[in-house]
């Protein structure tokens, strides 16, 4: 599979080719994959890409040099493995390397010289079924244990003034944004999806200075400043991010903002059950922020590629929010419940301080 996005006309080239009974052609004791007249090899720091694209009349040839070391995710709190269901996986990336090479399309020729990244998944899991693999069950509970560890020395565990579950932001959703700025820095930004639209986030934030050390932070806080919605699986996603990044003195705030028609791919089960299917959202985007230490403020500028995952449900979008009225202000909670099945929204709520209050109420969506 291969996007491409042209930003000066809004232009999405999608080119998707799979045969599930047929393997990739490899070769032994070296990294060189092929399908059809596609193709990716090399060994760190140098690798090739063919990608050809008969519908498009796309054929790319490219040529990455990594100008950083490779990382782990997670490799400070679990040596680098991640679980998933009742096994793990590990994934890699190096986060910056120089790109050249040509793009041919729809016969013009272009030259191409920029900045890219790196990426692999290495495991046996599949979305369809989170316990298929039970192989790796024991390594899977420990990584849970030391991540949920992690989390909770770096959050405090607070009643909020607002919270909201929605059905998209389910566990096998998930968000990812890598991120290269002006100044050389490089980032890596993962979160795990509990239902949750704001707040903590159950993932982490990887930050590189120079390409030779990584920092890993837990302590991050999302929302989205912006949605999305796909009609067809009725669900939302975000078109950017605010992040919070914060250890110590150090605090990073980054707005990441898709800039192009968003590329939606839809991954529909054979047999559904309680959800539909996957839909996997990406753009390219920039990026804003400030970092600040010891007093001290930097701002931000680059560029970034942006990708939200949402499993959808067949019951459609649904929606719980929930505010909370708190000392001095008063003593109370108010609820929110949309569900477009039902086609109902339902307000309610009970304030017992300073004075008491409570209120119902259904309409239709």
């Amino acid at each position: 599979m291969m996007t491409l996005f042209d930003q000066e006309t809004q232009t999405t080239y999608v080119y998707k080719d799979r045969n599930d009974a047929k393997r990739f052609s490899t070769q032994k004791n070296r990294f060189s994959i092929r399908f059809k007249q596609s193709s990716l090899q090399g060994s760190y720091p140098n690798y090739e890409l063919d990608v050809y694209d008969a519908e498009n009349h796309v054929q790319l040839h490219l040529y990455v040099t990594a100008t950083s070391k490779p990382h782990w995710v997670a490799q400070e709190s679990t040596n680098g493995f991640l679980p998933f269901g009742l096994s793990v996986y590990r994934y890699g990336f190096f986060p910056r390397g120089d790109i050249k090479g040509t793009l041919h399309i729809q016969n013009q020729t272009y030259t191409i010289t920029g900045v890219g990244y790196f990426e692999h998944v290495w495991g046996d899991f599949s979305y369809r079924n989170m316990f298929m693999n039970g192989k790796g069950v024991f390594r899977s509970f420990s990584c849970y244990a030391k991540l949920l560890m992690t989390w909770l020395q770096n959050h405090r565990i607070t009643l909020p003034n607002t919270i909201m579950f929605s059905s998209e932001n389910n566990p096998l959703g998930y968000d990812w944004i890598w991120g290269v700025l002006e100044n050389g820095w490089t980032f890596f930004y993962g979160n795990s999806l509990f239902w949750l639209t704001k707040g903590p986030a159950a993932g982490l934030f990887i930050l590189s200075k120079n390409g030779e050390t990584y920092e890993e932070y837990y302590s991050v806080d999302f929302s989205y400043p912006t949605l999305g919605h796909n009609k067809e699986f009725d669900c939302y996603y975000p078109t950017s991010f605010d992040v919070i990044v914060k250890n110590g003195k150090e605090q990073l705030h980054l707005r990441c903002t898709m800039t192009s028609e968003v590329s939606t791919n839809i991954f529909r089960f054979p047999h559904p059950t309680f959800w539909k299917g996957l839909v996997l959202f990406e753009s390219p985007g920039h990026v804003e922020g400030v970092y600040s230490s010891n007093g001290q403020h930097q701002i931000l500028r680059g560029v970034c590629k942006i990708e939200p995952q949402r499993q959808a449900s067949i019951l459609d979008h649904t929606h719980l929010k929930m505010f909370f009225v708190k000392p001095p202000k008063g003593v109370g909670v108010f609820v929110e419940f949309y569900s477009r099945v039902i086609g109902k929204q339902i307000n309610g709520g009970l304030q017992v301080f300073p004075k008491i209050f409570c209120m119902f109420k259904i309409k239709r969506i």
